[in-house]
């Protein structure tokens, strides 16, 4: 057992002051006929609506929120974000109020995200931000908060703040709870990535318990590894700083692949479908085609090793939503 500070704590009884009480387990299970020699992480069981780990980073962002008196919060994203519809359902269940400030895209059918963002959110609660302007959005939030004469807070897009870490690191911690009640040790690890923070967190979970020997293979479904090494960095002091201790940051074996097909964020083309398909029908997996079908073929492709790989599927059937007409005539 790696324990913190000289009060011989671990980093799960740490962990465990900063979230709320909800269930951060989950299963694995084999997928062979898929892919060999291969274990699937079932994050999309962690909730019926929110989109895989991000339920875990709101597990300690809701708490943040709370503790330090924030009664609005400022949440950066695209009309169809995963992340906006997630953290929406938490903060109307914690009544805080939400601001979006979203990137506006001028569709005209409401589909997946964007109808469930109605649901969630007025219409006129909503700040449009002009693609012209998106570089800037951060600062016009920013702003927005202010002018404000109550506690606001931005929340930048996917999630993208320290408080996150600490329900993100759930994942190591879960993912070593599997090999114990499994026998396993998964030398390899595969996991998607869009702004980065649940995959660094996951990294550096394991770090700080001193679990080394891993390869992490990171499918870059947006973002480059350029700004993801920064923001690894970033939050590897932070975690150092906060938690009092050394990552040796030479022991992590971090791997960035690009999806072999429709590598633009967003695009989606037969291969995509295709593979969705096959998936449902040797795994018995419903997975969305703007991260985790790309990320499932991309795990596929790479050289299987002699040990078992894990693949963490971080999306949802949900994300299906905004896809049935495509895959309607895929499937005729």
């Amino acid at each position: 057992m790696v324990y913190l500070y000289q009060n011989k704590e671990t980093l799960p009884t740490f962990i465990a002051k900063h979230l709320l009480p909800l269930q951060l387990f989950t299963r694995i299970h084999s997928i062979n006929r898929y892919r060999s020699n291969t274990y699937v992480k079932r994050e999309d069981e962690l909730s019926a609506s929110i989109v895989g780990s991000k339920y875990r980073k709101y597990a300690s962002i809701i708490p943040f929120l709370k503790q330090q008196n924030f009664s609005e919060v400022a949440i950066i994203g695209g009309e169809n974000s995963n992340n906006i519809v997630g953290i929406l359902q938490f903060l109307n269940e914690h009544n805080l109020t939400a601001k979006p400030f979203l990137l506006k895209q001028n569709q005209h059918n409401l589909r997946g995200n964007s109808l469930w963002l109605r649901l969630l959110c007025p219409e006129n609660e909503i700040y449009w931000i002009e693609r012209k302007d998106w570089t800037r959005v951060n600062d016009i939030a920013y702003a927005y908060c202010n002018r404000q004469t109550h506690k606001t807070f931005v929340l930048e897009e996917g999630g993208n703040h320290e408080s996150a870490l600490w329900g993100a690191m759930t994942l190591a911690i879960d993912i070593l709870r599997n090999e114990q009640q499994n026998s396993l040790n998964f030398s390899d690890i595969f996991i998607d990535s869009g702004t980065g923070i649940t995959s660094i967190a996951m990294i550096l979970g394991f770090a700080v318990m001193q679990e080394h020997n891993r390869n992490f293979h990171i499918t870059m479904i947006a973002g480059n590894e350029s700004t993801y090494r920064n923001l690894l960095q970033k939050y590897t002091s932070y975690i150092e700083n906060t938690l009092s201790t050394t990552i040796d940051t030479s022991k992590y074996n971090i791997t960035f692949h690009t999806p072999p097909t429709a590598k633009s964020f967003g695009a989606v083309n037969t291969t995509v479908l295709n593979e969705i398909q096959l998936i449902a029908r040797t795994t018995g997996m419903l997975v969305d085609p703007i991260y985790s079908a790309k990320h499932f073929l991309t795990a596929k492709n790479t050289v299987t090793q002699n040990s078992p790989s894990l693949l963490i599927f971080n999306g949802s059937s949900f994300g299906l939503a905004g896809f049935q007409e495509k895959i309607e005539q895929k499937i005729k």
